[in-house]
Formats: structure tokens, sequence, C-alpha cells
């Protein structure tokens, strides 16, 4: 059993009946400024000694006593208003000062507590000591709930929501500096020859975000013109990677030009960035960045984009509970594959985006993602910091750019930015600031992309030219990780025809499926495409290639290489899809046939018949893609195609080339349909109805060619018939004894029924695959 003190059991109880339920120290206190005077930083026993002085003023009335966050140090004493608070408790992290008389709401306290110790660290976020010199925070824990760890170096109101003013005060040895966000105030020699280093940070902010990092640092110093003034660039680095500096940041003046046009002006007093031994962190104006980072060249460009963006989407406006991570590295995330759009170009941009898609639909599920499918606004605490918050939150980001335009959405996000800054927000409030700027009804995007688990696949299941300028064309949505379907859906649709020319019509639909006329199309469609532009992460991911000359085009993100060995044409395109959700399966289903429960592809393009070539389909047991299909070394794996949801599932030719856990299955022709993998049972033999007592069928070989034939034990006088799945009867052999042949010869590839039945009666049945 735990012990309290009795001012914190008073405490609890008080709150309990202010507002029905217990409350942290954030609901009955606001801080306003903290004073933090590290006056002794110890490297050599890893200890600090300091003091904060806190000015804050309470929320509530009644409230019996001030409580503080602060983690692992001894707190040596407290003044409250200058008077000395003898009463005071330290336990689990809670600092607990009596007040004399219960407060009124909004009446000002000050409070100086004097403390020393080993600061709090776990193995990402605290405090932490590297080598014998440097010194440095990181303001959030992976591990650590809550993940704020402004605690870990000074007592205080430890959110994502309660923001202040801050002075900071560090001693320090010479040669070393002190560095933290905001405005240098002032370096104060002392006579030891130590050197107190003065930092103010003029904008509010939560403790999260509130930095030191000391050491033997080199400064770096430059400045990028911004739209309203010069801004300051301070790089404080390790001596050995100070001429290292230009390299890496050598694109800062173009990001900062983006990020201002596109976001708002840069509000805070300086760029800023700290070399550490591990990051990188976000603390406003001096970003704890990794030393293996500035390496001189552009290969963590993306990192340092990251932290900075996070000077708009984290650090102006936070979200307001962790819960919504993806308010500030949804973000983040977004942005540092954003800038390589403007920097670089969009084929680069897109790359990264459909590769990150196919990352997160493959692996957000399993135990190296988040083990599981969360909505962005309700992420469980153990993986605030896991793929959710981040890469789904870039992906729905940006969906969203595509699905209201680019210059609505980057109004709308200045406006929230406007409207948010030194401010916390929830999802509801970006979703109705974004819609305010823009005028555009944004409830039902966020109720299927936001608010909802796992994603939806929009699927293209028919089109059909009806009479000249008329195309029909049908979409269904598909769920992954989800049993909702989605209303206000609205995406781009391109017509292709014959000499690659398109024309693009924008489809809106509510709910499952639906099928719309377009008129007046000005070209003769031999191909639909949804999303020609990739302004939409569903959950698919799907690739073009045009080939002007025999070649193999890998689509990785999709699982399929496209092989083109002859072609006539001056050049030909190919497009692939991967559908990140179960394939329509047969009905009814075929006993003995397993479809994948996991993806399945669709294959379209502009491109002759005679065209020559082969399709590789990959399968992989090892990872997640067919791990619930492929369960050993016994299954038979085939593959089946249609040519559009209209038509059936038919078996094709194949070749395996791999082992049974990973390889492709290779087509010797490219044709246009849908493709999915699926398992055939090779030892099921029949199926028991309820109503009579079946005998087992043998039917060898079995998926065959051309020659199928038919065992039964006992049987003398017995008739062979063959269905299709549609239930048509395709072949009737005369009566006869056992074994009976059917030489298929020119029916289609495909799945069969076959039954056997002795005076009308059926005895036995079996199903079939004919490649």
């Amino acid at each position: 059993m735990k012990k309290f003190s009795f001012f914190f059991v008073m405490f609890i109880i008080v709150i309990d009946a202010l507002g029905g339920q217990m409350v942290t120290p954030s609901d009955t206190i606001h801080v306003i400024h903290y004073d933090i005077h590290l006056t002794n930083i110890a490297f050599d026993s890893e200890e600090i000694t300091a003091h904060t002085t806190l000015t804050l003023t309470t929320l509530v009335d009644d409230l019996p006593s001030i409580s503080l966050e602060l983690l692992a140090f001894t707190v040596d004493s407290v003044a409250l208003d200058g008077e000395t608070v003898n009463n005071f408790t330290h336990q689990e992290g809670v600092l607990s000062i009596p007040l004399a008389t219960p407060s009124v709401s909004g009446a000002e306290y000050l409070v100086t507590v004097w403390y020393h110790g080993t600061p709090f660290h776990e193995g990402w976020g605290g405090f932490h000591w590297y080598g014998t010199d440097y010194a440095f925070n990181l303001g959030v824990g992976f591990q650590s709930k809550p993940h704020n760890l402004g605690k870990s170096w000074f007592p205080c109101v430890d959110n994502f929501t309660d923001r202040a003013l801050y002075d900071i005060r560090a001693t320090v040895g010479e040669g070393l500096a002190a560095v933290s966000g905001g405005s240098l105030i002032g370096k104060q020699p002392q006579e030891d020859g130590e050197v107190i280093w003065h930092w103010q940070i003029q904008h509010p902010i939560p403790t999260y975000l509130m930095s030191i990092a000391v050491g033997p640092y080199i400064l770096y110093a430059d400045t990028v013109q911004g739209v309203e003034r010069p801004i300051p660039v301070e790089i404080w680095t390790r001596p050995q990677d100070t001429a290292k500096v230009a390299a890496s940041f050598v694109h800062l003046q173009d990001v900062m030009n983006l990020f201002e046009e596109q976001f708002g002006p840069y509000v805070w007093h300086k760029i800023g960035y700290s070399g550490t031994s591990i990051g990188a962190m976000e603390h406003a104006g001096n970003i704890a960045y990794p030393n293996f980072a500035i390496n001189g060249t552009l290969n963590y460009e993306s990192l340092w984009v990251h932290e900075l963006s996070h000077m708009w989407f984290g650090d102006l406006a936070t979200c307001h509970e962790a819960q919504e991570m993806w308010l500030n590295e949804g973000w983040a995330k977004y942005c540092e594959n954003y800038y390589t759009e403007a920097i670089y170009d969009r084929e680069t941009y897109l790359s990264q985006m459909n590769a990150m898609n196919a990352n997160v639909l493959e692996k957000i599920h399993t135990y190296t993602g988040d083990g599981g499918y969360y909505a962005l606004n309700e992420v469980p605490l153990d993986i605030t910091y896991g793929m959710t918050s981040y890469d789904k939150g870039a992906l729905i980001i940006h969906t969203l750019r595509g699905y209201m335009g680019d210059e609505a959405f980057f109004e709308a996000a200045r406006h929230y930015l406007d409207v948010y800054h030194f401010d916390d927000a929830s999802s509801e409030e970006l979703r109705d600031a974004f819609a305010e700027s823009s005028g555009i009804d944004l409830e039902g995007f966020f109720n299927s992309w936001v608010f909802q688990p796992g994603r939806a696949a929009f699927v293209l299941e028919k089109v059909e030219n009806t009479e000249k300028g008329k195309v029909e064309v049908t979409i269904r949505q598909k769920r992954k990780g989800r049993t909702f379907f989605g209303n206000d859906n609205r995406f781009e649709i391109a017509f292709y025809d014959a000499q690659m020319n398109r024309e693009v019509r924008l489809f809106s639909f509510d709910g499952e499926v639906a099928t719309r006329t377009f008129e007046d199309i000005p070209l003769e469609p031999v191909m639909v495409v949804i999303d020609p532009d990739a302004k939409m992460m569903d959950a698919v991911t799907d690739k073009k290639q045009i080939f002007t000359e025999p070649g193999l085009a890998s689509f990785s993100d999709e699982y399929l290489k496209v092989n083109v060995t002859a072609m006539e044409a001056d050049s030909i395109m190919i497009w692939g899809t991967h559908y990140w959700v179960p394939p329509d399966t047969l009905n009814p289903a075929v006993p003995g046939l397993t479809f994948s429960d996991y993806h399945y592809w669709h294959v379209d393009g502009i491109f002759p018949e005679e065209v020559e070539g082969q399709l590789f389909f990959a399968y992989n047991k090892m990872g997640y893609l067919d791990n619930n299909l492929i369960t050993n070394q016994e299954d038979s794996l085939v593959l089946l195609y249609r040519r559009d949801a209209s038509h059936g599932w038919e078996a094709i030719d194949f070749t395996q080339v791999g082992s049974w856990r990973t390889g492709n299955l290779v087509t010797e022709e490219i044709r246009k349909g849908d493709y999915t993998l699926a398992i055939w049972d090779e030892a099921y033999v029949g199926i028991r109805e309820a109503s009579e007592e079946r005998t087992p069928l043998q039917i060898h070989p079995n998926p065959s060619k051309d020659k199928f034939t038919f065992t039964l034990a006992g049987e003398e006088r017995v008739v062979l018939k063959v269905f299709s799945l549609d239930g048509r009867c395709l072949f009737q052999s005369e009566p006869a004894a056992m074994p009976l042949v059917w030489n298929s010869g020119s029916v289609p590839a495909g799945t069969y029924t076959a039954k056997i039945e002795r005076e009308g009666r059926v005895i036995a049945s079996g199903t079939l695959i004919k490649k």
C-alpha cells in the first residue's frame, strides 16, 4: 500500500469533489514563468544542483495545496512568496506545497524550489550525460507515461498544454557553452573562472520544449532571410563537426522559404540546433540534433527538416494530448517528405510517400509496427511515438491536401496555425479550422480518414463504354482494418485513350459502391485509373511504367515485376496496382480453395495484344504479406485471374520461381485484369451434404490443363456431370463404370464442380481447376 501525506490526500479529495474525477496539476494551476538556475553541473558525479522559481496562478477555488512534478531529485527546501515552507512533501515525483489558507481562483504565487541529485533519464528521454563534458536534455520519453519530461530537470506542470515564459541561467566551467532556446541575454564570468549563461524564452512554450545543452561547443552562426526579418541561425557542434555544418544544411534557406510561404512567418527568435549524442528533439529554438547527422552530406537532410517543421507543428500549435500526437509528428513527417517536392521534384516526393504507404499497409498492425489498427486521434500511450502518429499521420495529411486542393489546403494550414499559435489543439479543432478557412465540409473526410482505424481502399470494379462520349464507371470502397464505410468520398479518375492522352474527372460517392456515368468524354477510353496523380493514400499502391523498348520493370511497392520481351509499338504503358485488401471470393465458395486474405493485384495499361512478356507476382510467407495464406510446405499455391469484378475467377498457368516460403508466380503473358494468390488443398476430395452420405471422389491430376480422371470405389454405373460456378452443366457422361475421364478441350481455364450421380441422386462431388 502506498503512503500519501495528509496534504496530498486532501488535494485528491478536494479536486475530486470539484470535478468528479481525479485531475492533474494543470487543471488547478497555470505557470506563467519559470526562472531556472543550474548552479552546479557536476560531470564527474553526474549530478545537478539547482533552484527554480515559478510564477503561477490558481485556476480553481478552495485549492488546499500546490502540486508540481519533479523526478529523482532531492528537494532541499521550498519557499512560497518568500516564506520558507517546512511541511512540503515530495513523493513519487509529486511535490506538494500546502497553502496556509485555501486559494481562490486567479490568485498568484511565487514558488522557489531548491534541489539536487542525479537527474532522471530513460533510454531516450530525460537528462543525459555524454563523455566527460557534455550534458543535455530530451523533453519527452518513449517509455515514460506520461511522456513529458520537463520534470526530469526542473519542477513544473508537465504536459502539452500549460505554456510559460522562461529564463534559464546555467553555470558552467571555462571552455564550456550552455545553450538553450530564445535569446542569449548575457554571459557573466565568475571569479572562479566559471561563466553563467543566461537565456530567455520570449514566447510561451510547454515544459517539454524547454532545453539545455552543455559542452565544449563551437558555434556555427549564419542568417537566413525570412519573410518578415533576417533570422539568426545558431548551430552548436562538437569542434570536429563545425566544418561539416554548411554542407549538411545547404538547403536551409530554401526550406525556410518553403515553410514560411506555406505555413506562415517563423516566430521564434532563432533557428537553433545543438549536437547531442542521441536525438532528435524539437526543443523550441534549440533542437537537440544527433552528432552523426552533422556529417557534411545530405544523407540526414530530412531529419533536420523534420525537426525544423516542428517550429510550426508541435511548438507553435501543440497537440492537446498524447493520443493525438499526429498533430505534431504526423505533420513533421509529412513536411520531411513534402520539402523534397519543392527542393527536388514531385516524383521524388511521391516515390517516398508511396514507399511509406506500402510499408504502413504491410506492417502497421504487426509487432514491427503498432500491433493494431488505430484512429489517429485515439492512439494508445504505449505507441504514441509509433507508426500511426508519424507515418499514417503523414499519409492522411497528404490525402487531405489532395482532397482540398493545394491553394485551399495551405491557406487552411496557415489559418489553423494562426488560430492556435502558442496554444494546443485537438483533431476536431484542426478539422474545424480547415473547414472554416476553405469553406469545404470536412466532416465526412475526418470521420473516415482520421477518426476511424485502418483505411479504405477504392477499387475499380467495372468500366463500360455505353455509347460515344459516355462511360459508365463502378467503384467499390473496400476496408482494411476497419468495419466502417466512409462517406463524402471524393477523388479524381482519369480516362486514357490509345495515344496516352487523358481526361480527368471527379468521382464522388457515399457508402460502399457507386456507378457513375460520365458524358462528353472527348476521347475513346481504353483505360480508366483511380487517383492517377497519387493525391490519395488509401489502402492501395500503384505505379505506371512506360516502355519504349523491351525490358524489365520493378514495381517494388506493388510486389510486382513486368518483363516486356517483345513489342511492336513505339511505346506502351503498363499500370500495376496492388490492393492491400482481400479480393472478392467465389460465390458459392469452392471447398478446398482458399483465397488470400490480405491483397491482390490489378494490371492495366495501354498496349496491343501482341505485346509479349511476363508478369511476376511476389509471394512471401516470411514477412507480413502471405503468412496467413501459406502455412506449410505442402500448400499448393495457385494464381487466379479475372478480367474484372463482373467476371469469375479462373486458374491460369504460371511457373513458381523460389522456395515455398518466398518467390514469384510467373505468367508467360501480359493480360489486363485482376490477379490473386490462392491455396488449393490437393488433399481435398469432396464435400458432405447434411442430407446424404457421400463417398470420397478422387480427381487427378488436379489442377490440369486438359484431361481429368475421376475415381470412385465400388461404383459400376454412374453419370459424371461438370458444372461451371454459375451452375451451367458443361459436360454429362453416359452411364458407365468408374473410372471416368473428362477431356476439357476448349473449356476455358477456371474452377469447376464435378458431381457423380447414381439413378439421379448425387453420391459424390469435388472441385477441379483447369489451368
